[in-house]
């Protein structure tokens, strides 16, 4: 009888702790990231959008080497405990508007290519950095 109740427990214990776990993922996991994110700029026509392998940058580099909010002295005093699916000001367009320093398209163009040149600089495989490569025409 004692060797019973022992089992049920244990049982009772994986099975709690199962549900557990795919809870614990499941939250996770919806909370993530999309695994491509389309950067778009709303007055701009001249090129298609650009799809940007989010989950691939994600894998190898931390959040705060792009997502950034630099203070007086040029250091970046983001909290990344922001940088939380759905809020709207860590999107590159909350900051780098028509009417900033630095528009939106100039950001893109700097953080995207500039990480790339430095990687080619470095002789490092690397991402695009030709307009074609990025601005890629959907077909049909």
């Amino acid at each position: 009888m004692l060797k019973l109740l022992y089992h049920k427990r244990i049982l009772t214990f994986l099975c709690g702790g199962t549900v557990f776990l795919a809870l614990l993922f499941t939250a996770a996991y919806s909370s993530a990231q999309d695994e491509e994110i389309v950067l778009t700029i709303p007055e701009s026509t001249s090129r298609p959008a650009v799809v940007f392998p989010h989950e691939l940058h994600t894998e190898s580099y931390d959040c705060l080497e792009c997502h950034h909010n630099y203070d007086e002295t040029g250091e970046n005093v983001l909290d990344e405990s922001d940088l939380e699916d759905g809020n709207p000001d860590i999107l590159c367009g909350a900051c780098h508007t028509p009417k900033s320093k630095v528009h939106q398209r100039e950001a893109f163009h700097r953080q995207c290519m500039g990480c790339h040149e430095k990687f080619i600089f470095n002789k490092r495989p690397t991402g695009p950095v030709l307009c074609g490569e990025c601005h890629v025409k959907k077909e049909d």
